[in-house]
């Protein structure tokens, strides 16, 4: 079970996901192609692209496909959202156990805006303080006259 680099509340997801659907996550990543398995496979990689924002890459990594494959897997679900029932009824089942995890997750992405905007910041801070240094240079070099 590869899990690399993702955080408790979307591993915590993704465990809810396997119980409810009675699948484990070495079978949802496994090469077999049965219909009910491609189907949690797609859903799930839906969920963790379009609610939980994981790039196309790290979905693919962690559900041993390749990125165009879990585009492929969003839009396929995207569009049986629009017209069959089945996939809306399995989307409103996951949508139930994501629930559960939307404050926490809501809580992590808050945190993570925070600290994006910190380090927009410091980063802004980093810069005037490069500019002055350049400029004490220009002035300490001109002093000695060095050219």
């Amino acid at each position: 079970m590869k899990r690399t680099g993702l955080n408790n509340t979307i591993n915590k997801f993704i465990d809810d996901f396997c119980d409810e659907y009675n699948v484990t996550l070495t079978l949802i990543q496994s090469p077999l192609r049965r219909r009910d398995l491609a189907e949690k496979r797609m859903m799930l990689s839906y969920f963790l692209r379009v609610r939980m924002g994981l790039t196309y890459q790290d979905i693919g990594n962690l559900l041993n496909r390749n990125h165009a494959s879990i585009i492929y897997h969003v839009r396929l679900i995207e569009d049986f959202l629009t017209h069959d029932v089945y996939f809306k009824l399995l989307h409103n089942n996951v949508e139930k156990i994501f629930y559960k995890y939307m404050d926490e997750f809501d809580n992590e992405v808050d945190m993570l805006t925070e600290l994006y905007s910190e380090n927009a910041r410091l980063q802004r801070k980093l810069r005037k303080v490069e500019s002055r240094i350049e400029i004490l240079n220009e002035k300490l070099y001109n002093e000695a006259g060095v050219v």
